[in-house]
């Protein structure tokens, strides 16, 4: 314990988040991670998985003891005490990964995706049926719209946005595999360009599905969008220019145009090489390896 004045810091701690983290104003540096809500068995010491299913009474629970904890020592209630009714909860949408015919498991620690295809061949004919769906008949499930209404006359809640999403490397790399990704890039560049496309556009249908679904026109929804890549760091720079960068830019164009609005890269990995391809897209948040 050391001896501070709690309520000042955090005060300071707000003002250093103005002007995205660069305040001329900011007497400190802004905090920029927090603990999340995996983190209560090991500080209170109680069995369970972190990322496992947890009922929602247990959670409120662990979360409250761990904020009674964590008021003491840091000055605030660090996790949420308060979480949806679960008839308040819309029912979920089919992942991207569904989309790419891959198999998403549980493997005790982390969701897991099951490659869908091996070789160009088979991501050939893969392609070819991702291009051919009903991308929202195959995304929403057969209640969706009863429960959308019911939810909205009980609760006032429209569905919610789709603005974050597993990076194209990651995903591509889960559906068919990383040396089988960098080979196709180097060796079948035309079908690698495929591949991104429909990426993009499953990527770019989601979103303004979505936007439709919660109510807003084309074009005329909140801004901002995130991805999280850690397997970019596999590619060349050349590679990822090929692959990723195009999809990233087409999102931040359309649903983060403005020089604030949230551009955000999640790639937790040793990707310096990809920092002059990252910083055309101007980026206003990121969470890169430790490295960097």
């Amino acid at each position: 314990m050391y001896d501070m004045d709690l309520e000042r810091f955090w005060k300071d701690d707000e003002l250093a988040h103005r002007d995205n983290c660069f305040s001329p104003e900011a007497p400190q540096a802004a905090l920029g991670i927090r603990m999340s809500e995996e983190c209560v068995f090991a500080e209170l010491g109680e069995e369970g998985n972190p990322w496992g299913y947890i009922p929602r009474e247990r959670r409120i629970e662990l979360n409250k003891r761990y904020n009674d904890k964590a008021e003491k020592i840091v000055g605030i209630r660090l996790l949420p005490e308060e979480l949806p009714e679960p008839d308040e909860e819309f029912p979920p949408v089919r992942k991207i990964g569904e989309v790419f015919e891959g198999e998403y498991t549980f493997n005790g620690q982390t969701e897991w995706i099951e490659s869908s295809c091996g070789t160009p061949q088979e991501l050939e004919k893969l392609l070819d049926r991702v291009e051919e769906l009903d991308l929202r008949s195959f995304i929403l499930p057969p209640n969706w719209e009863s429960e959308k209404k019911r939810i909205f006359e009980k609760y006032g809640k429209k569905p919610p946005l789709w603005r974050d999403v597993r990076g194209p490397v990651t995903l591509a790399t889960s559906i068919y595999g990383v040396e089988n990704l960098i080979f196709l890039i180097n060796d079948e560049p035309d079908l690698a360009r495929r591949f991104s496309r429909v990426i993009s556009d499953v990527i770019f249908g989601y979103g303004t599905i979505m936007d439709e679904e919660s109510g807003y026109e084309a074009g005329r929804a909140p801004s901002g969008f995130s991805f999280r890549d850690d397997n970019c760091c596999l590619l060349t720079r050349d590679m990822y220019e090929l692959f990723g960068y195009p999809i990233l830019k087409r999102m931040f164009d359309y649903w983060s145009p403005a020089p604030s609005d949230n551009r955000y890269q999640h790639s937790d990995s040793d990707m310096k090489h990809l920092l002059p391809v990252l910083g055309r897209l101007n980026l206003t948040g990121y969470n890169f390896g430790s490295t960097l």
